[in-house]
């Protein structure tokens, strides 16, 4: 009995192999495309395709683009930075304007042709996608059909097990094949899915970034905007002076005056204002608790009594850091914090005090304060993070070059208040700006980085 049975188990088996030799056939009917398993990918995309050869002529294009500009900002930079070394004269003023202005207009058409990169790369990798998950899906219902078939096949011809089981080694062999290569299917599907995924993440990830220019083109749309502010500036710079370099200077000379005047009507206000520092409110000292404001650092003038301050300011003690920068230079938050002020003195003629500033209440009880500024793109409310920009530096208000002001506070003893409070007579009445208690100040190099 026990040989019979074995007999009669291995008809069944024999069957069950010449069938799965059928489906096997029928596959390979069913998908010629495919046959080939002991490959490691299924090509998605053919590379020779007419509109892939297209995208990759654009993209090549582009980068030609993207190459030009980078060298023609950093040419401009050069310049700029070399214009901002030199005496503040008549001529020197209208030069860096222009120069501004050509700098903006690079960096906008530098940041589109990335957004174009990115949009074909884009482009590209979703026809991948498309093309990718049509294949997986097409090599699933093949199989699904062949598992289908085998069912039919079993019920259809199960009285076939009773018959000669002599061809049980060629059988076997085809049931061999018939299992190799739904196994090998079966890791084509994990193949494909594998690489669709991947192509997945990078299209999102593109997406990412091109929200990320796109908020870039937002923020040099606002140096287009500090352009045309300059370029109103040069306008009534020419119209005051009439284009006399002798008439720019006594300007300048009446500006220095009037910005020392409102500096000491100010610095009489702060010297009222009660304020009791409490130390346990704001971290102590130590390099790296902020971040450097710009991308590249050079000191033109500390914090304390410095030999300028000694001749410039009414209480003879400068109340920040100064940093050289190029007019337009992307200014950073240096740690995360809301924006509690923001303004410009230069609206109103003869207001010559922090021009375009901003102040931002960190979260751990510190503030900061940026100064001369030619443009901000944050407002009042806004909440930024370490490393955002948050305007450009400039050579607004009591200024005598282009630089950054940068100061430190101690968050409770800094606020905003209508000049109007101050004086009601002043140029800038109807202005806002920031007063501070003398015990707010903090050195801002006690809590930056060592070196740069």
């Amino acid at each position: 009995m026990q040989i019979i049975g074995t007999f009669f188990a291995s008809f069944a088996v024999c069957q069950i192999f010449l069938f799965i030799s059928l489906a096997h056939a029928q596959f390979i009917v069913r998908a010629p495309s495919i046959v080939d398993v002991s490959t490691s990918t299924v090509p998605i995309v053919e590379s020779g395709s007419k509109e892939i050869r297209e995208i990759e002529f654009q993209k090549k294009d582009v980068e030609k683009k993207l190459e030009e500009n980078k060298k023609e900002i950093e040419f401009l930079n050069k310049q700029l930075l070399d214009v901002s070394l030199q005496k503040r004269t008549l001529e020197n003023e209208v030069k860096t304007i222009n120069l501004i202005h050509k700098k903006n207009k690079a960096e906008l058409e530098r940041t589109s042709s990335i957004i174009r990169k990115r949009e074909l790369e884009i482009k590209n990798l979703q026809q991948d996608v498309s093309k990718g998950e049509i294949t997986v899906s097409e090599i699933k219902k093949t199989i699904s059909n062949l598992y289908r078939d085998i069912d039919e096949y079993e019920e259809k011809n199960y009285a076939l097990l009773y018959i000669d089981p002599n061809p049980l080694f060629y059988f076997s062999k085809k049931y061999r094949e018939g299992i190799e290569l739904v196994d090998a299917l079966t890791k084509k599907i994990k193949d494909l899915n594998d690489i669709n995924q991947k192509l997945k993440n990078n299209v999102s990830q593109i997406q990412e970034e091109r929200e990320k220019l796109s908020e870039d083109k937002r923020i040099l749309s606002a140096r287009e905007t500090v352009y045309q502010e300059s370029k109103k500036s040069q306008e009534l710079i020419l119209e005051q002076t009439k284009k006399s370099e002798s008439d720019f200077q006594k300007l300048l000379t009446q500006k220095e005056e009037e910005g020392f005047r409102l500096e000491k009507e100010i610095y009489d206000y702060e010297e009222k204002i009660l304020y009791t520092k409490d130390p346990s409110l704001i971290p102590p000292p130590g390099p790296g608790v902020l971040s450097w404001p710009l991308g590249s650092i050079y000191i033109t003038q500390k914090y304390g009594y410095t030999s300028f301050a000694k001749n410039r300011y009414a209480r003879n003690f400068h109340v920040g850091v100064d940093f050289r920068a190029a007019v337009g230079t992307p200014v950073l938050a240096p740690l995360g914090g809301k924006v509690i002020g923001t303004g410009n003195t230069d609206t109103s003629r003869g207001c010559v005090y922090w021009g375009g500033w901003i102040v931002i209440r960190h979260f751990n009880g510190l503030a900061t304060l940026y100064g001369h500024l030619s443009s901000s793109i944050v407002s009042v409310g806004e909440v930024i993070k370490r490393g955002d920009i948050i305007g450009y530096t400039g050579n607004t208000g009591y200024s005598t070059g282009p630089h950054l002001h940068f100061g430190l506070y101690d968050a409770e003893g800094i606020k905003i208040v209508p000049y109007s409070n101050i004086s009601s007579q002043s140029a800038c009445r109807s202005q806002l700006v920031p007063v501070a208690s003398r015990n707010a100040l903090l050195n801002p190099l006690d809590y930056l980085p060592t070196k740069k």
